[in-house]
């Protein structure tokens, strides 16, 4: 049997609930659900996910780092022209980085690097 892929909306998604990850909790957009059974090896698949993300965001280059930092992190703290700012970005180069922390993290989790 293969391997699943985690696809690159999942990661956007787990970036978007950076700090609902951090704490376990569930994403703002997932159904609450209060089935199944708990997991034999007691890592439930959220634990995963935040170790699986904390690991691609180590990883990454400090640039990119950086960008995840003030994008996700601390999402919210700094006003977009603020965080423009603070990186010596233009909008454009912003995004696009963005976009390259959003791929680093799907080749990560997907074993591809």
């Amino acid at each position: 049997m293969g391997q699943e892929i985690i696809g690159r909306r999942t990661i956007r998604r787990w970036l978007d609930n950076w700090e609902h990850i951090q704490r376990r909790e569930p994403m703002e957009d997932q159904v609450k659900v209060n089935s199944g059974c708990k997991p034999a090896d007691g890592i439930t698949n959220g634990m995963l996910n935040k170790i699986m993300l904390e690991m691609a965001y180590d990883r990454l280059p400090l640039e990119l780092r950086r960008v995840a930092y003030y994008r996700w992190v601390i999402k919210g703290q700094y006003s977009l022209l603020q965080t423009l700012t603070i990186l010596g970005l233009t909008k454009d180069q912003y995004y696009y980085r963005c976009d390259q922390v959003v791929n680093s993290v799907f080749e990560f989790v997907n074993g591809y690097k």
